[in-house]
């Protein structure tokens, strides 16, 4: 792929988790929104893993594991946060169905607060990622000055 491919595809996949991220929020502020996040929650998962597909092979990641392999530890940890966040979403997904389906605001009121917490330690990983990616821009390009 491309770079410019890559930086639109992932950049509208960012933008798409982003809005989704949102809308989960706006439901879990209401009492009993949590009823109607199924799909939602659905739909935010299936962008996380194309993301982060996209991050591990084709991107930036993968990149660093070719052009610095000593930051490929670093590099490594983000995708096992990859790995975890997927793995996570899809447990969440399975207890979010499982309350859905038996209407119970209970369970339901506890697996809100286990998608807040994912989607924290998601917007935590993408803050650590972007960090990342700002500190090896920035010593590449100041290596050059």
């Amino acid at each position: 792929m491309a770079p410019s491919e890559f930086v639109r595809k992932s950049g509208q996949e960012y933008r798409t988790l982003q809005e989704i991220e949102r809308r989960l929020t706006d439901s879990l502020a209401n009492p009993s929104g949590w009823t109607k996040l199924v799909p939602t929650f659905e739909h935010l998962r299936a962008h996380m893993i194309k993301l982060f597909a996209l991050e591990d092979t084709e991107g930036f990641l993968h990149a660093v594991t070719i052009d610095r392999p000593d930051k490929s530890r670093e590099a490594a940890r983000f995708r096992a946060e990859h790995h975890a966040l997927a793995n996570r979403a899809a447990d969440v997904l399975t207890a979010l169905r499982a309350a859905s389906s038996a209407n119970d605001s209970k369970t339901g009121e506890r697996v809100g607060a286990e998608i807040r917490a994912m989607l924290a330690e998601l917007r935590k990983h993408e803050e650590g990622e972007g960090a990342f990616v700002q500190a090896l821009f920035s010593e590449d390009i100041s290596a050059h000055d």
